[in-house]
């Protein structure tokens, strides 16, 4: 398991009043799952967090491809208490298009997990504007990502054995 943690470079009167952040934020990669990949956000990462997961996770992209394997990852959203910034939204659309080719071959499928139903909501209109490199749902539990995800190895030959299974 891997955790990318640093302290929240916003001060709390940067957030008008709104519940301020907690104090750090991290994002937790377990490959420990694979062909699963779990990456928890933890707190909302800060840009330099940020950059290491999107490295991170195309190093994981990489190992798949090396082995011929394919992955699906859980995006667990559940513990961040907002969105991320533009910047990092525009890192991670730069880092999609730059890794397309790669994640269309390795990766079967995403489910990102997301409680906030108007949050859902805004985030399938844009993963439809924009369009991914690979099958994705946007869910309202851990357990409809899970199942998402594990549906999708299944039909690439991919089995998850019982004990890498659930939370």
């Amino acid at each position: 398991m891997l955790t990318i943690s640093a302290l929240w470079i916003e001060p709390p009167e940067a957030y008008n009043g709104a519940v301020a952040p907690p104090t750090t934020g991290q994002i937790v990669v377990d490959f420990e799952r694979r062909p699963l990949v779990v990456a928890t956000m933890i707190g909302l990462p800060n840009e330099q967090q940020f950059i290491e997961y999107l490295n991170t996770m195309a190093v994981n992209m990489r190992y798949a491809l090396a082995r011929s394997e394919k992955t699906a990852v859980i995006l667990d959203t559940t513990q961040a208490p907002v969105a991320l910034s533009p910047r990092m939204r525009k890192l991670q659309a730069e880092w999609l298009q730059e890794h397309s080719h790669g994640l269309r071959v390795a990766c079967v499928g995403m489910g990102f997990v997301i409680q906030s139903a108007l949050v859902r909501g805004a985030m399938t209109a844009v993963l439809w504007l924009q369009g991914m490199p690979y099958p994705h749902a946007v869910c309202a539990s851990w357990e409809k990502a899970e199942a998402y995800c594990l549906e999708q190895l299944a039909q690439h030959g991919q089995i998850v054995p019982p004990r890498a299974r659930g939370r």
